[in-house]
């Protein structure tokens, strides 16, 4: 599927240039200069596409042999699409750092809010009598 959204995403003016290194080398020329290669990007939809579509698969596994495990499934599986998003989004709209910043701890908050276990955390016997 690479090759045909490859060449899908370059249609639609999705890409880039390589700008570090030449290109082909043939028996005419010594290669292209650098930057002159349309590199596509946003192709890192394809895997995360297949990798959604096998984990809704994996909920059909989980709805019938393990049901107390399907929020957890499902808060992953929301998380997760909401990055593939932003990575997408990011290929396109060339989001600012900030934003790149911000977004990441906000798509955690479905895996969070899923978790249902308890949390301890061990300090270092060192630093143990200044934290009581």
């Amino acid at each position: 599927m690479i090759p045909k959204i490859s060449k899908l995403t370059e249609k639609a003016d999705i890409f880039g240039y390589d700008i570090n290194k030449r290109g082909n080398i043939s028996w005419k020329s010594l290669g292209t200069e650098a930057g002159k290669i349309r590199i596509p990007e946003s192709l890192g939809i394809v895997p995360a596409t297949i990798y959604l579509i096998f984990n809704i698969l994996g909920i059909i596994f989980t709805k019938t042999y393990m049901p107390d495990m399907i929020l957890s499934h499902i808060s992953g599986i929301l998380a997760i699409s909401f990055i593939v998003f932003l990575g997408f989004a990011d290929d396109v709209l060339d989001l600012a750092w900030r934003y790149k910043l911000l977004l990441p701890p906000i798509a955690s908050l479905p895996v969070i809010v899923a978790y249902t276990g308890g949390t301890q955390i061990l300090l270092p016997e060192l630093i143990r009598p200044y934290f009581g």
